[in-house]
């Protein structure tokens, strides 16, 4: 069960203590001893008790707030005076329940989605409660807001008492809706009240009689999609569960979930502040609860279904965020999800909190067999890869200083080449994160790089799991890792090999794989880097006048212009013959190579040079060929045609 203690308090009398405080010598009398003050340190001992003094008055005089008083002067510590009076008695007496909750840890804490134009001191003041509940003081900035331990363990579909909270372990969570009439406590200080989100959501979506399927309802989709996103990223599975039993939400009880009877992360809601005060859209609660409740008030956000319902996906997205370990993020500049506004800029989930949630989670293919990682050959991800189509998965991640990520590749066919990528995530241009800074405005935070994190290597090993056929760990971090074009020997299995250094956090990176059937050339053009567009034989990306089946044949860069002729000519010492000089790569396997001779430039007919008259000699990794052509008193001229292998 998922329990709520109940929260006994006793209001204690307070004693006003008088500190004097002397200008003269600066010191002052604390418990029979003196300390020397310097004058920067006495004028924040000045501050902060004016600080106190106000805020023990506003509680004084401000009965409501009463049975809160032990938080708000907790977190005084935190949010200056000014910035709690400026919010409205309804938001101080929410912000202090909110606090109430977050900073009690014997409750499973809630956080708040709000709409796009609510006060940024609303998300300031708020947001001042969520740092101290994640131990992150101000203003030392931490991209993305989680604990490693703060995400699920034993649920529904994993029932063991053991089942471990283990960062990067993948998970299954069920979800379900709760039905119209289950009893749900105000925990956002809204009254008690029943679910009525079924129809509140038929309404919207202009749905009369709908009956018990939920999932005919054209709004289901909506969260359906919203699930399916997330899985087909990170390392979560989802199931939806037709049932629940309308289990009520109280304070000191949260419905846990149980397969057959309901999900793990309950669906409903209630009246919360409707489109008034500062206008909460829905709120959630964190691990191991994750039950979403939506403000069936907002009939005009909510409402609004454009997009393909853009307003309600961001909401569930966000909101689910939250049940997995998620808190808010700073800066507000419509670029992460969890953010405190939503957003309509993007949809579902944005880089950050794919990173944040792989951190958690693990990636996609951690979750494809029963041991829930794929850190072995063992339990190497299958992967699907056909002959003459590019395999690319983005979003996949080594998830802190000990996971390593294998996949397996079954039926490559013999004398295929085999080219593997591994490439780190692209951090967006000028991206910032973190908490609120030393002002507490949530309006800043600090350069964050996803590129750089761990120095990932790729390995590509033999059927037994052991034997490196290839690897490539050579580029710095933040580069990508290639193994190209290797040429199978045999029909069968290979493995792939990604793996990170002793960071100790996540690297997010694509992989791509391609199984070709290449020709010696088409190897040569993809191990010289060259474009596409400018791969085929007779292309001439250098402009030096050499076609790419020719730098292939001679040796050259096609990337790199030789203006210089690739042959030579020369007069034999006797003068009786001329000698025609080049090299040539001895790798280079062309199709057909011929010569053909000359004495006009116009007329030209094939030339086949007998041993005699051909010589090749070793010339470090080339070959230096002279062919030798009997000299005639009108010249001869020779030419070489290439033709690129089949």
């Amino acid at each position: 069960m998922r329990a709520f203690l109940p929260l006994f308090r006793v209001l204690i009398p307070i004693s006003v203590v008088v500190v004097a405080i002397m200008t003269g010598d600066r010191q002052a009398k604390e418990g029979g001893r003196t300390r020397e003050f310097s004058p920067a340190t006495s004028s924040a001992a000045r501050n902060h008790l004016r600080q106190q003094t106000r805020w023990r008055e506003h509680l004084n005089h401000t009965p409501k707030l009463a049975r809160y008083r032990k938080t708000l002067l907790r977190i005084s510590e935190r949010l200056p005076f000014d910035s709690f009076s400026s919010l409205t008695p309804e938001l101080q007496q929410r912000l202090a329940a909110f606090a109430g909750s977050r900073l009690n840890p014997e409750l499973i804490p809630a956080t708040i989605c709000w709409e796009p134009g609510v006060p940024m001191e609303v998300i300031s003041a708020f947001h001042v409660v969520e740092e101290m509940a994640n131990e992150l003081p101000p203003p030392t900035a931490s991209a993305t807001q989680f604990s490693d331990d703060n995400r699920w363990g034993r649920n529904a579909t994993f029932r063991s008492i053991l089942e471990p909270t283990e960062q990067g372990l993948p998970t299954t969570l069920t979800w379900s809706f709760m039905p119209d009439g289950t009893s749900i406590f105000g925990f956002n200080e809204e009254p008690t009240s029943d679910s009525d989100l079924i129809a509140f959501l038929d309404a919207r979506y202009g749905v009369t009689n709908g009956g018990s399927n939920l999932t005919t309802r054209p709004w289901f989709s909506v969260f359906q999609a919203a699930f399916d996103n997330i899985a087909s990223l990170t390392g979560i599975t989802y199931v939806y569960e037709p049932n629940d039993d309308g289990a009520a939400l109280t304070q000191s009880n949260l419905p846990s979930g149980r397969l057959g009877r309901r999900g793990d992360v309950r669906i409903g809601g209630h009246f919360v502040d409707g489109e008034s005060g500062a206008n909460t859209l829905a709120y959630n609660f964190f691990p191991s609860a994750g039950d979403m409740i939506i403000d069936t008030g907002n009939t005009s956000f909510f409402g609004d279904l454009s997009s393909n319902s853009l307003n309600l996906r961001n909401v569930v997205e966000h909101e689910h965020g939250h049940g997995l370990g998620l808190s808010h993020v700073c800066p507000v500049n419509q670029t992460k999800l969890m953010e405190p506004f939503i957003s309509r800029r993007f949809r579902g989930l944005q880089l950050d909190d794919i990173f944040s949630l792989t951190r958690l989670y693990g990636d996609f293919y951690e979750k494809q067999n029963s041991s829930r990682n794929n850190d072995s050959t063992r339990n190497a991800s299958l992967l699907e890869v056909s002959t003459g189509d590019l395999f690319r998965k983005e979003f996949l991640s080594i998830d802190d200083n000990n996971d390593v990520d294998f996949y397996r590749i079954d039926n490559i066919p013999a004398d295929a080449f085999v080219t593997c990528r591994v490439i780190p995530v692209e951090t967006p241009p000028g991206f910032v994160e973190g908490p609120q800074d030393a002002s507490r405005s949530c309006s800043s935070g600090n350069p964050f790089d996803f590129s750089n994190v761990h120095n990932l290597s790729l390995d590509l090993l033999a059927a037994d799991g052991s034997t490196v056929l290839d690897s490539a760990s050579g580029q710095p971090v933040g580069q990508n890792e290639e193994i190209l074009a290797y040429k199978t020997e045999y029909t069968g299995t290979v493995y792939l090999k990604v793996d990170g250094d002793s960071t100790n956090s996540a690297q997010l990176y694509t992989l791509e794989i391609a199984i070709e059937n290449l020709t010696p050339f088409e190897v040569w053009t993809r191990e010289q880097a060259l474009p596409e567009l400018s791969a085929s034989a007779g292309d001439d990306p250098d402009q030096d006048g050499i076609l790419n089946v020719q730098e292939y044949y001679f040796g050259l860069s096609p990337l790199v212009p030789q203006f210089s002729e690739p042959i030579s000519s020369a007069l034999s010492p006797d003068g009786s013959r001329y000698l025609f000089s080049f090299n040539r790569d001895p790798n280079a396997q062309p199709g057909d190579v011929f010569f053909q001779i000359s004495e006009n430039l116009v007329n030209w007919s094939n030339f086949a040079p007998t041993p005699d008259e051909i010589s090749v000699v070793p010339r470090d990794a080339m070959q230096s060929v002279t062919i030798e052509i009997p000299a005639t008193g009108a010249g001869r001229y020779l030419r070489i045609a290439i033709t690129p292998s089949n």
